[in-house]
């Protein structure tokens, strides 16, 4: 199934059932299906149906045959999604034709959106994470508001502390000295409760 679908583009699905994809390996259909949908602006292999699979992790038998879908291993599955996730196709695994429908019309309206945006925001304090505001409450001379507004402009709390006491006086509230007593902090080089009482001022 082909679309145009502005502003995303060419969106390409192809479904697939599992007995057809093991199939299409085995007849080079799939290598060619691959090749063709790299060049659309948005791919998406559907793979409907699962594989079952045993304890030492080869495909169980199912259907009326009794013969399993595939002799494939669980790891080399795996392997082969891997390899077509690395050609830029994205690949939805669905249980039935239902699941198809739906991931197909769930795909249409998404790329009809005019904009794409949802990562690209920036978090405002009311959606701080609380550990990080936490934690910067337990540093000498930071208080709530000091600590929402830390994480606003960082965009939330490193792991490892990298900010310069430069990068911390340009937050608003913080300036150069608090900068230095915030980094001393940091550093294991705590102020004294008097130098901490006034910091948080």
């Amino acid at each position: 199934m082909l679309f145009d679908v502005r502003p995303v583009g060419r969106v390409g699905v192809q479904r697939k059932t599992v007995a057809d994809l093991f199939a299409s390996i085995r007849d080079g259909r799939l290598t060619r299906s691959v090749s063709a949908m790299s060049a659309l602006d948005v791919a998406v292999l559907v793979i409907e149906g699962e594989v079952r699979w045993n304890a030492e992790g080869f495909a169980e038998p199912t259907g009326p045959t009794g013969r399993p879908v595939t002799s494939w291993h669980r790891d080399a599955y795996r392997s082969l999604l891997w390899s077509v996730r690395a050609r830029g196709i994205w690949v939805e695994a669905v249980p039935d034709v239902d699941g198809t429908v739906a991931t197909v019309l769930s795909l249409h309206r998404w790329a009809g959106k005019a904009t794409h945006d949802t990562l690209d925001r920036r978090p405002g304090r009311r959606g701080a994470d609380p550990a990080a505001l936490h934690v910067l409450q337990g540093l000498a001379g930071i208080g709530p508001r000091l600590a929402g507004r830390i994480v606003e402009h960082f965009q939330g709390l490193p792991i490892a502390w990298t900010v310069t006491e430069r990068e911390l006086a340009a937050v608003p509230g913080i300036g150069p000295v608090r900068a230095k007593r915030l980094s001393e902090s940091l550093a294991g080089r705590h102020c004294d409760r008097d130098e901490c009482g006034r910091a948080e001022r």
